[in-house]
């Protein structure tokens, strides 16, 4: 049976908010306030720096894209400047992330967000996948399990509480 898949984490934002940047005509070159975010993944804190050389909204999803493990994207929502801002990070608990600043640069904070918060939103929490193999329940970080049959892959696609019969000859 397989009980959960492993995901990466997903927080949109909604820049067009009034907590925001409070716009409904945004670009990607759109300025944003100068200051930091910390940006925690895996017990680990990267501190983003926005000065006047990349105070854009793109400025932001560029420093973001360098952080290992995290893609940060523009969605324009409505086709006429509604921009979201969505980050990503790689599959697996490990990878769940918080964004923390005190500064200029506060309305990114993800403390409190939810499934169903405004403007930032929880889209997709950070799981693990969790799978059983003859009554033995395991969990990995990843759907591509390469480390449970010797010289197989177990490719999980999508849960189930039926069992899967394997059948392999040599």
């Amino acid at each position: 049976t397989v009980t959960s898949l492993a995901a990466g984490q997903v927080v949109t934002f909604d820049l067009t908010n009034s907590s925001m940047l409070n716009s409904n005509s945004l670009s990607s070159s759109s300025s944003i306030n100068t200051g930091s975010i910390d940006f925690t993944m895996n017990g680990q804190t990267t501190t983003i720096n926005i000065d006047n050389s990349n105070n854009t909204i793109q400025g932001l999803v560029n420093e973001v894209n360098k952080i290992t493990g995290a893609q940060a994207s523009l969605i324009d929502t409505t086709g006429s400047g509604g921009l979201s801002l969505v980050l990503k990070s790689d599959l697996g608990t490990t990878n769940a992330f918080s964004l923390s600043s005190t500064n200029n640069l506060s309305m990114f904070n993800t403390s409190g967000m939810s499934s169903s918060s405004t403007p930032i939103k929880l889209s997709v929490a950070a799981t693990d996948a969790v799978f059983s193999v003859d009554g033995l329940s395991i969990t990995r970080s990843t759907n591509s399990i390469t480390d449970v049959f010797s010289g197989y892959t177990l490719e999980l696609n999508k849960t189930s509480s039926d069992a899967v019969n394997l059948n392999s000859a040599i």
